[in-house]
C-alpha cells in the first residue's frame, strides 16, 4: 500500500490532486481507459515511478513494488487512477511532449497570499517535461485560501487573481469560494455540467465558451460580473441557472449556444453596462429578461430563427442602438417601460412579425430608426406615441423593401432630423403622417402609394425626392415652404398632379423627368425663384408648362429636353439663368417664348427641336459663353440670326454656332 505521506497528499485530498502535475503528464492514448493499466516501482531513494504501457513514465513520492494501478479515462479531461490497495486520485490530463499545465503548491499558515493557508494554482509550459513547473515556466499564479477552521477546511472567501476550469476537477477546487478577483474562464470541453454553488462574484470576465459537452450552468449565488459574461458556443447547453445575477459591468454575450431553449436563469438581471448580445442561438424560442432595466450601449437580438417572442417588461434605457434583426420567427415584441431611446432602433430582417406592437410607450429615439426587411409585416401599429427621430427614419430599402407593408401610419411624429426614407414597399398604398412638420430629407420610392400627402410639412433641410411610384397620380405637399437643396420628381408614371402652394422660392434645384402622365406643371404657380438648375426632361405627355409664370430667376442651368409633347414654351416672367441655357430634341415643339429673359451666365443652346417654328427673345443682350442654334428644320434661319445680331449689339463676342436649320427663309 502507498505509503501515509503519498495517500494524504495524493489519493485523497483534493487540494492536491495534480501531485506536482505528474500525472498531466502521462499519454492519453498510451494510459487512458480501463485496458491502460500502469505499474508503481519504489525506485529505493523515497520515490516512486509509474510506468505506463505506452513507455511514458514518471516519477512521484514513495510507492511500493508490485503495487499495480489502472487509469480510466473520464472523457471531462481528467483520469482516475485506481491502485490494488485499493486508493484512488483523479487528475488532471495532459499530452505526451510539452504539455500546459496547472501546479498546485500547498500553502501553510502565515503564508502573506493565505494567512489561513490554502493552495497557490501555478499555471504555465512544462517546457523540459519533467512534469513540473519551474522558474520562468510559472506563467500565472492564482490562490485558494483555507477557511477560518484552518489547512483541513474547503477553501472559501476570495480567490486572488484569475482562475480557468479544465475539467470537474478544476471546478471541485472552488466549490466554496465566494469571490474571484481576476477572470473566471470555463474551457472544458469534456464537462457535462458545471455546479459553483457558493460563487458570488467575479471581478472580471465570466468566459463560457467552446464546452461542446456541457449540458447545465448552475452558479446559483452569483450576483455580480465586473467585466464580460460571454456563454457562447457550447452545443449542448439547455439550461441556465444564474438566479441570482443582477448586474453585469461590461458586456453580455449569449451566441451559438445550439441546444439552449430560453434564458430561464436571467429572471433578476437588472444592469449591463455595455452590449447585450443574443445572438444565433437557432433553438431559442422565448427571451424574457424580466428585470432587465438598463443597457449601457447596445442591445443585439439577431439571428436566433426559433425565436417567437421577446419580452423585456422593466426595460427602460438602451445608451446606443436596440436592434431586432434576423430573428425568422419572432411574432410577439414587449417593451411597455421603454418611452425613449438616446439611440436608434433597429427592426429588420424578422420574416414573421406583422406588427410593432408592445412598443405603444415608445415617444422619441435619439438616434435612427430603420424597418427593413420584414416580409410579413403589414403595419407599423404600436409606434402611435412616436414624437421624433433624430436621425434618418428608413422604412425600407432599395432591395430590403417590407413586402407587405400596406399602410404606414406614424400619427404623433412630428420631426425627423435625418433622411425620411421610404423605399421598396412594393405593396404601401396607405401613408399617414399628419404631424409631420420636418424632415432633414425626405425620399419616398418604389411603393403603390397612389396619393401622397403630408399636410403640414414646412421644411425639408436638404432634398425632396419622389421617384418610381408606379401608381402615384398626386403629391400634395401643401405648407411647404423651404426645400434646402432639390426637388426631385422623377418616374411617377402615372402622376397627373403636384401641388406645393406655398413654395416661392428654392434654394437648390427643380428636376421633373419621366412622368409619362404629367401634362403641365400647375401647382407651382408661385415658384419665382429656383437658386439651382431646372430640370425639365422626358415627360411624354407634358405639353406647355404653365404653372410657372411666376419663375423670375434660375442660379443654375435651364435644361427643357426629349419631352415629346411639349408644343409650347413660355417662362413670362423669366429674366436671368445664371449658367446654361439647354433647349432640346422636343419633337412637338413650335413656340419658344422667354420675353423676359435678359441674360444667360454661360452658354445658350437651342437644338433638334424639328418641328419649332417660333423663337423669341426679344430683351436677352448678355451672353457669356457660346451661342448654339442647330438642327432645328422647321426654324427660319433668319431668326436665329438676329439673335447673334441682337447680342453682337450688346456688345457680345462669344463664338456661335448657327446650322441645320431651315436656310430659305
Amino acid at each position: 500500500m502507498l505509503p501515509e505521506k503519498s495517500t494524504d497528499h495524493f489519493c485523497f485530498s483534493a487540494l492536491v490532486s495534480v501531485l506536482l502535475s505528474a500525472v498531466m503528464f502521462l499519454s492519453a492514448t498510451g494510459c487512458g481507459g480501463s485496458s491502460g493499466n500502469c505499474t508503481v516501482i519504489d525506485n529505493g531513494d523515497g520515490t516512486a515511478t509509474i510506468t505506463c504501457p505506452d513507455g511514458t513514465s514518471t516519477t512521484i513520492e514513495n510507492g511500493q513494488d508490485g503495487n499495480s494501478c489502472s487509469v480510466v479515462d473520464n472523457g471531462d479531461g481528467t483520469k482516475t487512477i485506481s491502485c490494488t490497495d485499493g486508493t484512488t486520485v483523479t487528475v488532471n490530463d495532459g499530452q505526451d511532449g510539452d504539455s500546459t499545465l496547472v501546479v498546485n503548491e500547498i500553502l501553510q499558515d502565515g503564508d502573506q497570499n493565505c494567512p489561513t493557508g490554502g493552495i497557490a494554482v501555478h499555471t504555465g509550459v512544462d517546457s523540459d517535461g519533467n512534469g513540473l513547473l519551474e522558474g520562468d515556466e510559472i506563467a500565472s499564479t492564482s490562490y485558494l485560501c483555507n477557511g477560518q477552521d484552518g489547512e483541513n477546511a474547503s477553501p472559501t472567501g476570495i480567490l486572488q487573481g484569475s482562475y480557468t476550469i479544465h475539467n470537474s476537477l478544476d471546478a471541485d477546487l472552488i466549490s466554496s469560494i465566494e469571490s474571484i478577483t481576476g477572470d473566471l474562464i470555463v474551457d472544458a470541453p469534456g464537462m457535462t455540467s458545471l455546479n459553483i454553488p457558493a460563487l458570488t462574484s467575479v471581478g472580471g470576465k465570466l468566459f463560457i465558451n467552446n464546452n461542446a459537452s456541457l449540458k447545465s450552468l448552475n452558479m446559483p449565488a452569483l450576483a455580480t460580473v465586473g467585466e464580460d459574461l460571454t456563454i457562447s458556443n457550447n452545443g449542448a447547453l439547455t439550461s441556465l441557472s444564474l438566479s441570482s445575477l443582477t448586474s453585469i459591468g461590461v458586456g453580455l454575450s449569449i451566441g451559438s449556444n445550439a441546444a439552449l431553449m430560453s434564458l430561464t436563469g436571467l429572471e433578476v438581471l437588472t444592469f449591463v453596462g455595455s452590449n447585450v448580445q443574443i445572438n444565433n442561438n437557432s433553438v431559442l424560442t422565448s427571451l424574457s429578461l424580466q428585470a432587465l432595466t438598463s443597457v449601457g450601449d447596445t442591445l443585439y437580438i439577431t439571428t436566433n430563427d426559433a425565436l417567437t417572442s421577446l419580452t423585456l417588461p422593466a426595460l427602460t434605457t438602451v445608451g446606443e442602438t436596440l436592434e431586432i434583426e434576423g430573428n425568422a420567427s419572432l411574432t410577439m415584441m414587449e417593451m411597455p417601460a421603454l418611452t425613449a431611446l438616446d439611440g436608434g432602433l433597429r427592426i429588420n430582417g424578422n420574416a414573421s412579425l406583422t406588427g410593432l406592437a408592445g412598443l405603444e410607450t415608445l415617444t422619441s429615439i435619439g438616434a435612427s430608426l430603420t424597418i427593413e426587411g420584414n416580409d410579413a409585416l403589414t403595419s407599423l401599429a404600436g409606434l402611435e406615441a412616436l414624437t421624433i427621430v433624430v436621425g434618418d427614419l428608413t422604412i425600407g430599402g432599395i432591395m430590403s423593401g417590407n413586402t407587405a407593408l400596406t399602410s404606414l401610419n406614424i400619427p404623433a411624429l412630428s420631426t425627423v432630423g435625418g433622411l425620411l426614407d421610404i423605399v421598396g414597399n412594393t405593396t404601401l398604398t396607405s401613408l399617414n403622417l399628419p404631424a409631420l412638420t420636418s424632415s432633414g430629407k425626405l425620399r419616398v420610392y418604389g411603393t403603390a402609394l397612389t396619393i401622397l400627402e403630408l399636410p403640414d410639412l414646412t421644411s425639408v433641410e436638404e432634398y425632396v425626392f419622389i421617384s418610381n411610384n408606379d401608381a402615384l397620380t398626386s403629391i400634395s405637399l401643401q405648407n411647404l415652404t423651404t426645400v434646402g437643396t432639390a426637388v426631385v420628381i422623377e418616374g411617377n408614371t402615372v402622376l397627373t398632379m403636384m401641388e406645393m402652394p406655398a413654395l416661392t422660392a428654392l434654394d437648390g434645384g427643380l428636376s421633373i423627368g419621366d412622368n409619362s402622365a404629367l401634362t403641365s406643371l400647375a401647382g407651382l404657380e408661385t415658384l419665382t425663384s429656383i437658386g439651382g438648375t431646372l430640370n425639365i426632361n422626358s415627360n411624354t405627355t407634358l405639353t406647355i408648362l404653365s404653372g410657372l409664370e411666376a419663375l423670375a430667376t434660375i442660379g443654375g442651368d435651364l435644361s427643357i429636353s426629349s419631352n415629346a409633347a411639349l408644343t409650347s414654351l413660355s417662362l413670362p416672367s423669366l429674366t436671368s439663368i445664371g449658367s446654361n441655357l439647354w433647349i432640346s430634341s422636343n419633337a412637338a415643339l413650335t413656340s419658344l417664348s422667354l420675353p423676359a429673359l435678359t441674360s444667360v451666365g454661360e452658354y445658350l443652346n437651342i437644338n433638334t427641336n424639328t418641328v419649332l417654328t417660333s423663337l423669341s427673345l426679344p430683351v436677352l443682350t448678355s451672353l457669356v459663353g457660346n451661342l448654339y442654334i442647330q438642327s432645328n428644320t422647321a426654324l427660319c434661319n433668319s431668326l436665329a440670326l438676329a439673335i447673334l445680331d441682337q447680342l453682337i449689339g450688346a456688345g457680345w463676342s462669344g463664338t456661335s454656332t448657327i446650322s441645320g436649320n431651315d436656310d430659305s427663309c
